[in-house]
């Protein structure tokens, strides 16, 4: 019994590794690889969503969604040197995306006895990554 649990365990860390670096080096790609920038954003949209599905591990689904936009501030973090304000104007824009992203996988991967309530998570989480398109969506064509 312990060994599935294990097993389980096992698979849902590989799962969300393999979902955050495909999203991360959609993202580091995109410039040399043409639908690098789509995979990266279909993938962002799609990451916390699809592993709260299938893993139903609150925690961990928030940091799948969290992760690709701070591992994209992290990315960025060398050009401090060449444009000194880089880092916090970067906090500033993708810190609300990640924390949107990772309360929708937080949200996808509750499990409620009612029905009601379960409807109510899955239409909370897909808000929640709603909110996060629009507000770039804001952001940049304003």
């Amino acid at each position: 019994m312990e060994t599935a649990f294990k097993n389980k365990d096992l698979k849902n860390f590989v799962l969300s590794v393999v979902l955050v670096l495909a999203c991360f080096l959609g993202y580091v790609s995109h410039s040399v690889f043409f639908f690098g920038q789509i995979i990266f954003l279909i993938l962002l949209v799609v990451n916390p969503l699809l592993f709260g599905y299938v893993s139903k591990r609150p925690i961990m689904s928030f940091i799948v969604g969290f992760l690709p936009l701070f591992l994209m501030i992290l990315y960025r973090l060398p050009f401090a040197a060449v444009f000194p304000s880089q880092p916090l104007d970067d906090f500033i824009l993708l810190m609300p995306g990640a924390l949107l992203l990772g309360a929708a996988g937080y949200f996808e991967a509750q499990q409620k006895i009612e029905k009601k309530t379960q409807n109510l998570c899955y239409l909370l989480s897909v808000l929640l990554v709603l909110a996060m398109i629009g507000f770039y969506l804001f952001i940049f064509f304003k």
